[in-house]
């Protein structure tokens, strides 16, 4: 005698499911493992419901660790994949196994999914698991439109597991122990100091090297005010580097202290894997360490143009080379160089500064070539003179000619720079690599004749 089927009622008292934020479908956390020293679980599982009577279905997403789909009960689901490499497909999630149907099925690591009951089905109801286990901020909705435009030949689909109006990323500090976007790290709460309309960065964690400095100080703190975990690299600021530290801890951010000569690229790989180990991942980073010292060409040495190029461009190669696997690991990420508008138009005494920086442009163009099919975008950031204090002291000639040449009629401030640097690693730039954005106030359009 046969089971009668049972309805969605029937399941979502049985199991008592309930909704599940952002993603879709109804659900319940059945096993969380113990948690491991970064505070993530061992692993975790849930069951799911989705019924398209009530526009359930599971909405383009990806995680940053394989998640296996299991089937149970119910319709066949249909599960769309769009690649890292820039391919697209569907699977079946189903009892029919000799007509291609799967009842289990590992989605990788970046791979963008999305799921629901085929056609003319009433439900279905599977189970998903993942080791290490899910933390909320794992999550990461996907954008109708910049997926459409990257994976044309499944824009019909994309549009239709896509939710518009709703977040791609949880809110930092839900809180729960059965339901999927329980917060399981021991992660502080996100500070309440978000800039209306700063993009939210909860969940992205990034490293920024030279963040000693002005603008590598004011960029750690940009990325920390938008919900990012900051790594914040120092290595002869390395006092300042801990200050900052202190400070954002002080305000409710996540922030670390790291140390190295970035000269040295088995320094380099020690601080992207140290970076990476603290948060449990990596999805940013922004090479902002280098100097500029003024020196005639005709009376330059070799070590000095030396010292330049190994610091400026040496040390970016060496972190992105180093970071690139990291990010794509967890599914993609933002890789953002501080260059100059020297890099672009030449400036006594710095031969070696404005070749140093004219190289970082066209690095980060060909990376962007390079690591674009693995989810990474790598742009450049090109500012024009920056004020500090004491530059007016110390050069007023340049300081009021600058001042009156800009068309804004004003020197940049180091935030100018450090916003640019939160927008390209945001949602808002995920159709943008290989470009050199010029924050100078307008200085590079007036005419020089």
């Amino acid at each position: 005698m046969n089971a009668p089927r049972p309805t969605v009622e029937d399941l979502i008292t049985l199991y008592g499911l309930e909704p599940m934020p952002l993603e879709g479908g109804l659900f319940r956390r059945t096993w969380a493992g113990p948690p491991r020293p970064d505070g993530r679980p061992t692993g975790s599982a849930i069951t799911v419901l989705l019924s398209p009577a009530d526009d359930q279905f599971s909405a383009m997403h990806r995680l940053p660790a394989d998640e296996v789909w299991h089937f149970y009960l119910g319709d066949p689901v249909e599960l769309v994949l769009l690649e890292p490499d820039g391919g697209s497909r569907v699977v079946v999630l189903g009892q029919d196994v000799l007509g291609g149907q799967h009842v289990q099925f590992t989605v990788t690591a970046g791979t963008w999914m999305g799921g629901r009951v085929v056609a003319g089905g009433q439900w279905a109801l599977f189970g998903c698991t993942m080791a290490p286990g899910f933390s909320s901020e794992d999550y990461e909705g996907g954008d109708a439109r910049a997926l459409s435009a990257q994976y044309p030949e499944a824009a019909g689909l994309i549009e239709a597991l896509c939710r518009p109006g709703v977040p791609l990323r949880h809110q930092s500090g839900s809180e729960g122990t059965i339901g999927r976007p329980a917060a399981m790290s021991v992660s502080s709460p996100r500070a309440e100091t978000h800039r209306s309309g700063f993009p939210d960065l909860t969940g992205q964690t990034v490293l920024v090297t030279g963040a000693s400095g002005g603008i590598g100080s004011a960029i750690a703190q940009r990325f920390a005010q938008a919900g990012a975990a900051v790594v914040v690299h120092g290595h002869s600021g390395k006092g300042r580097a801990e200050q900052l530290v202190a400070e954002l801890t002080a305000q409710g951010h996540r922030a670390l202290a790291l140390s190295a000569d970035l000269t040295d690229e088995a320094a380099c790989r020690r601080l992207v894997a140290d970076s990476a180990a603290w948060s449990g991942r990596l999805t940013g980073l922004v090479n902002c360490a280098g100097i500029q010292p003024v020196r005639q060409l005709a009376e330059m040495t070799t070590a000095e143009w030396r010292q330049v190029l190994d610091t400026n461009l040496v040390g970016a190669f060496a972190c992105t080379q180093a970071a690139a696997p990291v990010l794509a690991d967890c599914g993609g990420g933002s890789i953002t160089h501080i260059a100059s508008i020297e890099g672009r138009h030449p400036a006594r005494n710095h031969a070696h500064y404005c070749s140093s920086k004219a190289a970082l442009i066209m690095h980060a163009r060909t990376a962007a070539l390079e690591y674009g099919r693995r989810g990474i975008r790598v742009n450049t950031v090109s500012p024009g003179l920056i004020d500090r204090q004491g530059l007016q002291e110390e050069w007023p000639a340049g300081f009021h000619r600058w001042q009156k040449a800009a068309p804004l009629g004003r020197l940049g401030r180091a935030q100018d720079v450090a916003d640019a640097c939160v927008f390209l690693a945001s949602p808002l730039a995920s159709w943008i690599s290989g470009h050199d954005l010029v924050v100078d106030g307008g200085v590079s359009s007036v005419p020089t004749w």
